[in-house]
């Protein structure tokens, strides 16, 4: 049933109607907020929020009195539950009285999908301010998150937010040309406004989902436009948070002040890109294809009006995965004994997330045989050769060295992309022989070949690979496949070959078996944080680890005592 919404203290009576004694049992009474209707212009009270997480509910300062919400931290957040009557694009508004500089409120929505605006910096000039944002409601129940962020505490204190609905009304139409697999993205566009306002271009962006395997610096071409082609511009960027089918997107921007008045459209809008060293696009997975021989409708290609999302729908966000390989070869011809040691490497980033090259290191493993300083040298680099850097260093046990490669380079290495070959060499001073046929990460192979004992790090973080035993790698030591804090070490007593961990890789479930004693095992990722586990102590756990992300993860296998075996697992 529905009560009267009514401020202040009310007392409410039950009163039971039915059989003279014994009608019925009630075991609780639950009240629950009703949604806030959002008309065409609807303010809500800051304090009225239905969930909330760390903030107070203060007297305010603002110029009409009442109550804010103050003792906003960064990670707080209050959130509604609102009817939404129309769906449209409503122009919010937020009074804020800032008191830091750098803060921000992230709107969230229940699809995941947010918009965030900025708050300006605390200024004695101006106390109290109003800020607005545009945001794409649909019509119906829904919930609406406000989180703060920020670099320190008390960031700012909210009076009241205001839904207007605009009369904002966008189309887009695509007509997406040429083969899905050639070396050039083709799509023709055309913005047309649907709506009761005109529009000023300059305030509008255009953005084109795709992903650039193997990607290389990307070159735009506007071959046509109606509105004139020195009046469109574009750019580049990553996605991040990474998103499914649009790991990178194209964004137009427009200049000229053109004025694109109710029920007209720009034209026709021809354009074209394509990478630097013209290799082909996959574009069947890419988010906004969608090829045609005519223009139609196309959601996928979003637009925004200082710079909020008011046309289409973006493509869903990714958790976002680190995942390196290493891949080697000696180089031609392959000589196990001879002066020189030629390891030919390629670094490939399998996943979603672009990482900075000069927070990549790579370790590659040999007995040098000698005493003698040792030289590195890049003969050949599909990159900038200029930017390789190799080092030499002892290993922990004093007997055998190891290669340390890094970047000096602003660049990035993409999703789905990879390095290319670096060509090295290595060679002692005095040009004496080595003899490579008991070198840790040395492989006999005529072709490059994924490498586990060759080790790549992220921000001195190990992704990739396992280190020889003794030698250290960040905060923990690798032994075999046993990783074992240095702070905290502890010494494996139980029979490790009675330990089976299958199949390895694996994709969705995973057996470990101890066949000598009965055990519990836990498993942590390669940061050391703990990921699950199960203390039933029984000779075999089969463990579902389908919703884990891709990448390295280590199982620690304990029997009654506390001893411990610990193996890696690699997940695909």
């Amino acid at each position: 049933t529905e009560f009267p919404s009514l401020e202040g203290e009310h007392n409410y009576y039950l009163t039971f109607k039915g059989a003279e004694s014994n009608a019925f049992k009630i075991n609780w009474l639950q009240f629950l907020k009703q949604p806030i209707v959002i008309e065409n212009s609807t303010t809500i009270e800051a304090e009225d929020y239905f969930l909330q997480s760390g903030i107070e509910v203060q007297p305010t300062l603002d110029l009409d009195g009442g109550e804010q919400i103050g003792a906003i931290n960064h990670g707080d957040y209050i959130s509604f539950d609102l009817d939404v009557q129309s769906t449209g694009v409503y122009n919010m508004s937020f009074r804020v009285s800032p008191l830091v500089a750098g803060s921000s409120i992230v709107l969230r929505k229940d699809d995941g999908s947010f918009e965030e605006v900025d708050v300006p910096n605390a200024s004695e000039d101006k106390t109290w301010q109003t800020i607005t944002t545009y945001l794409k409601l649909s019509s119906g129940k829904q919930s609406l998150k406000l989180e703060f962020k920020g670099g320190d505490s008390n960031l700012f204190n909210l009076n009241w937010v205001k839904f207007d609905l605009t009369g904002l009304e966008l189309q887009l139409k695509s007509q997406i040309k040429g083969s899905a697999t050639d070396n050039s993205i083709q799509a023709d566009l055309e913005i047309i406004n649907l709506g009761a306002d005109t529009i000023n271009l300059d305030d509008l962006t255009v953005r084109y989902w795709f992903t650039a395997e193997d990607y290389a610096s990307l070159d735009f071409w506007c071959d046509y436009a109606q509105i004139g082609n020195q009046n469109i511009s574009a750019l580049f960027e990553n996605s991040f948070p990474p998103r499914a089918g649009g790991l990178t997107y194209l964004e137009l921007s427009f200049t000229g002040a053109i004025e694109l008045n109710t029920q007209s459209s720009t034209g026709i809008i021809q354009t074209r890109f394509a990478k630097s060293d013209w290799t082909d696009f996959d574009e069947t997975d890419d988010y906004s294809y969608k090829p045609s021989n005519n223009f139609i409708e196309n959601e996928q290609i979003t637009i925004y009006k200082d710079g909020a999302l008011i046309w289409g729908e973006e493509p869903e966000i990714e958790e976002a995965i680190t995942s390196l390989v290493a891949e080697y070869m000696p180089g031609i011809p392959v000589k196990s004994s001879d002066n020189q040691i030629k390891p030919h490497f390629q670094i490939k980033n399998t996943d979603n997330t672009a990482i900075p090259l000069s927070s990549i290191t790579l370790k590659y493993w040999f007995t040098p045989e000698g005493s003698q300083d040792i030289n590195f040298i890049v003969d050949w680099a599909e990159m900038d050769e200029n930017t390789i850097v190799g080092t030499v260093h002892e290993s922990k046990d004093g007997t055998n060295k190891y290669l340390e490669v890094s970047f000096n380079s602003n660049d990035t290495l993409y999703s789905h992309s990879g390095t290319g070959e670096i060509r090295s060499r290595l060679h002692k001073t005095d040009w004496s022989s080595f003899d490579e046929t008991d070198d840790y990460s040395y492989v006999n192979t005529k072709n490059y070949e994924s490498n586990e004992k060759i080790a790549l790090y992220v921000d001195n973080t190990l992704v990739w690979g396992v280190e020889p035993e003794n030698n250290s790698v960040g905060n923990k030591v690798l032994v075999g496949e046993k990783s074992i804090a240095e702070d905290n070490p502890i010494a494996p007593e139980l029979n490790e070959v009675a330990v089976d961990v299958f199949p390895n890789p694996v994709t969705e479930f995973v057996t470990i078996v101890n066949k000598d004693s009965k055990s519990r095992i836990a498993i942590y990722d390669y940061t050391g944080r703990f990921i699950l586990g199960n203390n039933t102590m029984k000779h075999q756990h089969v463990i579902d680890l389908k919703s884990l992300a891709k990448g390295l993860y280590i199982v620690y296998v304990y029997n009654n005592e506390g001893s411990v075996v610990l193996k890696k697992i690699i997940k695909n």
